[in-house]
């Protein structure tokens, strides 16, 4: 009657609606059919009735059931259909029309089965129309005995017995087989069923109890005022989770776990959770752990007096329920903070993958939100996750993946380490044998360097022979400024945990700036000057802070590594490189000197140009090692007045015997550089060609004086 009161056209006749579904099984739990209010639909006359589907689907129903379909009898919006009371197919009651934004044209009839006991849409659909959440199967799969036609049967085995009672009763109009995505467990792969089960839920948007604003909006607050997010990308992420959340379902059903210290009244089914009873539970807990809720009686959990507010019954049955464990993992921060003294509440960082801002992350927030209104931590790092080098998940089945243990057997753990500080942790992680093998050739340069700066200090005593910056050669220094410039980066990229930037600075200081230049140009101080000279000194200084610097900032990265060098760095020193701090900033500040790293570089280009040139007589013979070599530099204005500058380190700076300067080149152009060979012989101890060796030596002047202060040292000692 009131479906032709609105619709005059259907008065009298005999209506039916046209549903589609891929799961027959829900059908004796339907309540509901669901329209879109904006659809077109329209009743067609099919074998003396008529049947109402969309009209933009009609076509393509008639031709897949295989019936004829005329011009419609009538006409109407999905909205018209709303609290239509509709027969159901297999049962004497009711099945209301109700309406829903996520009915589509794209398959089916547009008219949608609702089942407010077996799926989200459903479920919220029927508690806006007030329906009951009527889901009559057990947690065994099977229906419940008073189901009628299929009670105790398991779901999917009744899909056929449901279909034949359609068929029987003329409702089911067509069947066909076909494949279509259905969700199925993770862990078994079996498919699953959607149930609507009683459970205890945490309100997001309850009473305003911290301080003032609800669980939500304290959340919100929270991850834009009192934690730093990195990358500053996962401050939206975790926002626009937190503000589409529903309430959190804290309850599984599970065979053991952390209980939730609840009872239910034996008379009459209910739940009750107070304060006494979380209080009495945590206290017996203390004494026997948490499993003494399924152990001890459950008296002693009970507080006196306690009686069913429902209808004011004194018998009751623990709750079975466990608690989620997200809600478990989400309290460590209480189980672990408060009782450990090295420790503060709130942590000072959380880090994970990028999948528990959905997780960890959030249940973290929320609990410490609930016990001291505040989040557990103060930042919150997250990572990408492995794939290889073709963008791939790490798989067995496809067998690319690769083992820590094996990297560690072939590589060693210092450069897998170094590779995991090398990579973009804020996004996914490739790796792959030739990328291991480019940081293993990485870490064998910064190892060597740093071996080289120790080899170079066995006879130096930093309280005895260290030298004041005033009195160090002008490339100490430059060394030293190069030094303090990187290092002060790489503390502020440790502040803003950017691994891959500390990782380019050091790898650069060290394979560049020591190994390929500064190590280069200090070898013939080191080994031919006087052990005790001014100049091998400054030189060692200025290895000394360098190596006990590079040690303390590479020990987070390369732990071993860092701690072989601390055991052999001279000095008194901490007995481990972990319990020293990072170089102080008012030292590094005292070595930087701009203008000299500025002065410096400009040489370093000069002494490019004259490699290059000393490369091309190598090539035709002209001479062998550079130290057979004689150079003749023309240059004109700055760049004659900056080698003028360093005339006697000219020399030294590009590892020749004889360097001389013409300063009558072209003041805007570049510097010309002619090699011959050096006049005269080669001395046997620093191989350099000299004009004059001293007969009764055999050496030249340099190194007999060198070998006589040895000698001296060597009498009095």
């Amino acid at each position: 009657a009131e479906l032709g009161s609105r619709i005059p056209a259907l008065a009298g006749r005999d209506v039916s609606v046209l549903i589609w579904t891929t799961t027959p099984w829900p059908i004796p739990s339907n309540l509901a059919i669901a329209f879109h209010p904006e659809f077109d639909y329209a009743g067609y006359e099919v074998d003396g009735r008529v049947v109402i589907v969309a009209e933009a689907l009609a076509s393509a129903v008639a031709a897949m059931a295989g019936r004829t379909f005329g011009e419609p009898v009538a006409r109407m919006k999905g909205e018209q259909l709303e609290h239509i009371r509709f027969q159901h197919p297999l049962y004497a009651r009711p099945s209301l029309g109700v309406l829903g934004d996520y009915v589509t044209l794209e398959a089916g009839t547009g008219a949608v089965h609702t089942a407010p006991g077996h799926g989200a849409d459903d479920f919220n659909t029927g508690v806006r129309y007030g329906l009951e959440i009527y889901a009559p199967v057990g947690p065994g799969g099977q229906f419940l005995d008073s189901v009628e036609l299929f009670a105790g049967q398991r779901v999917f085995e009744a899909n056929p017995r449901i279909e034949e009672a359609l068929k029987e009763r003329g409702r089911l109009w067509h069947r066909s087989d076909f494949q279509h995505s259905y969700p199925h467990c993770w862990r078994c792969h079996n498919p699953v069923i959607f149930l609507a089960t009683s459970q205890w839920f945490i309100r997001m948007d309850g009473d305003p109890v911290i301080h003032g604003k609800t669980l939500r909006q304290a959340g919100l607050d929270a991850v834009d005022r009192d934690v730093k997010w990195i990358p500053a990308w996962g401050r939206d992420r975790i926002f626009n989770m937190l503000t589409n959340r529903p309430d959190w379902c804290i309850s599984r059903q599970r065979a053991w776990g952390v209980p939730i210290p609840a009872v239910d009244c034996t008379k009459c089914g209910e739940a009750i959770l107070t304060d006494h009873l979380v209080e009495r539970a945590a206290a017996v807990f203390d004494g026997y752990g948490a499993d003494a809720w399924y152990e001890r009686p459950i008296a002693e959990f009970l507080p006196d007096g306690l009686t069913c507010p429902a209808c004011g019954g004194t018998e009751f049955e623990r709750e079975r329920d466990i608690l989620d464990v997200w809600f478990d993992s989400g309290s460590s921060h209480e189980a672990v903070l408060p009782f450990r003294p090295e420790l503060t509440w709130p942590a000072e960082i959380y880090l994970e993958g990028s999948d528990q801002h959905r997780g960890w992350f959030q249940s973290s927030l929320l609990v410490g939100l609930g016990t001291r209104g505040r989040p557990p931590y103060k930042e919150v790092l997250t990572h990408g996750f492995l794939i290889d080098v073709d963008g791939r998940k790490m798989s067995k089945s496809i067998g690319n993946v690769i083992a820590p243990a094996e990297v560690i057997k072939e590589s060693g753990a210092e450069s897998l380490r170094l590779w995991v500080a090398s990579s973009d942790f804020r996004e996914e992680l490739r790796v792959g044998k030739q990328i291991l093998q480019r940081v293993v050739e990485a870490y064998r340069k910064i190892r060597n360097t740093c071996r080289y700066l120790l080899a170079n200090l066995y006879d130096f005593d930093p309280a005895r022979d260290l030298l004041p910056a005033s009195d160090l050669q002008e490339v100490d220094r430059y060394a030293l400024a190069r030094y303090a410039e990187v290092a002060q980066g790489v503390l502020t990229a440790y502040d803003a945990y950017d691994f891959p930037s500390i990782f380019q600075r050091l790898n650069q200081l060290t394979t560049v700036d020591l190994s390929a230049f500064y190590a280069d140009v200090s070898k013939d101080r080191l080994y031919t000057f006087g052990a005790s000279s001014r100049e091998r000194r400054s030189a060692q200084t200025a290895m000394y802070v360098m190596a006990d610097g590079l040690a303390r900032l590479l020990a987070p990265i390369l732990p071993v590594t860092t701690e072989e060098m601390w055991r052999h760095l001279p000095g008194q020193r901490e007995a481990s490189v972990h319990l020293a701090e990072f170089p102080g900033s008012a030292d590094l500040e005292g070595w930087r000197d701009d203008r000299l790293v500025e002065r410096w570089s400009r040489l370093i280009d000069v002494r490019n140009v004259v490699n290059a040139a000393l490369e091309i007589k190598r090539q035709d013979k002209t001479i062998g090692t550079s130290l057979s070599a004689a150079v003749t530099l023309k240059a004109g204005g700055p760049t004659a007045a900056l080698l003028d500058s360093v005339r006697d380190e000219l020399a030294m700076l590009f590892i020749v015997s004889e360097a001389t300067l013409d300063p009558t080149g072209d003041p805007g152009g570049a510097v010309e550089v002619t090699v011959g060979r050096a006049p005269g012989d080669k001395c046997p101890r620093c191989w350099r060609v000299v004009r004059y060796i001293a007969p009764e030596t055999g050496l030249c002047d340099r190194c007999t004086n060198a070998t006589l202060a040895h000698a001296d040292r060597v009498v009095h000692s």
